[in-house]
């Protein structure tokens, strides 16, 4: 035992080494974890959709992206390497990016294409320095790095430099306007779309085959949102509506045919603002949500609004055919030359709504928010015509939408020529069973089938239908229940 030879002690620097050899590596997560926290990556969910996004600077300019989408993913792998020397895997930079989800707790506001700060509203042009519109009281003007958060979608294209100049007329070029009442409300949709917030009327484009509707409505687009993807096909759930119109600023649905009851339901929450929320996966009880509200534009051959009420929130615009025919190339190299003077005239018009702040007008149609954008803007002289024309337009467009779709309508039609007033018969009172043996009666043989085949249906129709009836002077009511029976009353009030 003696004999035997002792170890020796170690030094401090094989000491070192050796701990050095055993210490646990730490994880590649951990180590991006660290780096994206020193690189200042914010990470919080959009208020809008309660998608996960991060903001994080790139060549001095800050982004907007989905925390776990493309564009990050490569940002992030690519830096790692730039620092480390070494590559990491997609799902090993994921468990990082969740360590930085479930440290915040943070939700922001953001905007696609345009938005808004302490009054100011702000256009992205979305062109690779991160530069916007900024647009006030006094003008406008380009900035860049603007205030607001700007997300913008991989279909997103740039917008050219607004410049001075250029008049809102110029918009007579680009569409063959059946009146200039059509070219009024068009312009007038155009300048209340870039509002920040909405809610915005429905520009419905309806006239024949080969005048230009698909053409006009592209055009209106690209003014002010030009996108990857133009004239989309009407959507036949909410799911594919609202998921669209989450990635876009105007939504333009292209030859829409007949439009059902959920359809127009589906189009009215998108110009007034509605949500959406669903769960995301089968497999767990994580829910996807999305509220937005959108400029929405239609077009169709006799585009038929359905219902009463996506007929009252829309700009009805008709087209004449197109006699000297041109072809796309033409069109566009025409459109490319005038888009900058024309989308600077918008923003001297929304300047001047901006100047006009205070100013309320004695009377608001439907749509009460996009039409007082449009009268600000037409009081404070940003748009090609005399105060008062937009309201004494639109007036004038919405009689005689109403007078059209309530002849189109075959309770409507029954019922103004019941209450025509030639008879004597100025009056109804009576259940609605008693209603719909009337209608039936004075209804032509042909025209019966298409009236509410039960008295509850009547019902139904009548409320949808009052607002419209009473603007032609046809008040219907619902008399107090004194029996078991509830009583309609229909008065045609006289002209005096």
């Amino acid at each position: 035992m003696g004999d035997e030879k002792a170890i020796p002690e170690l030094t401090a620097e094989e000491k070192q080494a050796l701990a050095e050899i055993i210490k646990p590596k730490t994880p590649k997560s951990i180590i991006l974890y660290n780096l994206l926290k020193d690189w200042a990556v914010e990470v919080f969910r959009d208020a809008d959709t309660s998608e996960w996004l991060c903001r994080y600077t790139n060549d001095g300019l800050y982004q907007i992206e989905g925390l776990y989408g493309e564009n990050f993913l490569s940002w992030a792998l690519s830096k790692f390497y730039d620092a480390t020397g070494k590559t990491i895997s997609s799902a090993t930079a994921k468990e990082a990016f969740l360590l930085l989800q479930a440290q915040s707790f943070e939700t922001r506001k953001t905007f696609i294409r345009v938005g808004e700060h302490c009054g100011r509203t702000y256009i992205d042009l979305c062109n690779d320095a991160y530069e916007a519109i900024e647009i006030d009281c006094s003008g406008w003007r380009i900035v860049q790095d603007p205030p607001v958060m700007f997300r913008r979608s991989r279909y997103s294209k740039i917008l050219p430099y607004p410049r001075e100049g250029g008049s809102i007329e110029t918009l007579k070029t680009l569409g063959n306007f059946a009146s200039e009442a059509d070219y009024i409300l068009t312009a007038g949709w155009l300048v209340t779309s870039l509002n920040p917030y909405g809610p915005f009327p429905i520009l419905a484009l309806s006239s024949e085959h080969g005048s230009g509707k698909s053409t006009l409505m592209t055009l209106l687009q690209r003014i002010i949102d030009p996108q990857a993807t133009e004239r989309l096909s009407p959507f036949k759930d909410i799911d594919g509506l609202f998921s669209a119109a989450a990635g876009r600023w105007v939504v333009p649905l292209d030859n829409c045919g007949k439009i059902n009851i959920e359809m127009s339901d589906n189009f009215c929450r998108l110009a007034t603002g509605g949500g959406l929320s669903k769960r995301q996966l089968f497999t767990d009880n994580e829910s996807f949500s999305v509220s937005v509200v959108r400029p929405l534009a239609l077009n169709g051959i006799a585009l038929s609004l359905g219902r009463m009420d996506l007929l009252d929130r829309s700009y009805c615009v008709g087209l004449s055919p197109i006699k000297i025919r041109k072809t796309e190339g033409e069109i566009y190299d025409n459109f490319e030359r005038i888009q900058p003077l024309l989308l600077g005239a918008l923003c001297t018009a929304v300047s001047a709504a901006l100047r006009e702040k205070d100013y309320r007008p004695d009377r608001l149609p439907r749509m009460a928010d996009g039409a007082a954008f449009i009268l600000r803007a037409e009081k404070g002289g940003g748009l090609p015509w005399s105060v008062g024309t937009f309201a004494s337009t639109l007036e004038k467009r919405e009689a005689l939408k109403i007078e059209v779709a309530l002849l189109e309508d075959p309770t409507g039609a029954a019922l103004l020529h019941l209450m025509r007033g030639d008879d004597g018969r100025n009056e109804f009172v009576g259940t609605a069973s008693d209603l719909l043996r009337v209608l039936v009666f004075e209804t032509r043989e042909e025209e019966r089938m298409y009236l509410p085949k039960l008295p509850r249906w009547l019902s139904t129709r009548l409320e949808e239908l009052a607002p419209f009836l009473r603007a032609k002077g046809i008040v219907v009511r619902n008399e107090p229940r004194k029996t078991d029976q509830r009583l309609i009353r229909i008065t045609k009030i006289l002209a005096s």
